[in-house]
């Protein structure tokens, strides 16, 4: 009875370790997702940048 009682006992802490790293690695990839997102951005207007520039220089 009390292996049954460990095994029990061993099999919610890893199903809580397992759901503990899922919520980390959702975490983790939405932040990762949302640097790439700020990056192409921030790309995105420095190239766009130099034309502003450029049309600033002609007017």
């Amino acid at each position: 009875m009390l292996r049954d009682i460990m095994k029990a006992v061993d099999l919610s802490l890893e199903n809580q370790l397992f759901r503990d790293k899922v919520v980390i690695f959702e975490a983790l990839w939405k932040y990762v997702k949302l640097m790439t997102l700020k990056t192409n951005m921030c790309l995105l207007h420095t190239v766009n940048e130099p034309d502003a520039i450029e049309q600033e220089e002609f007017a």
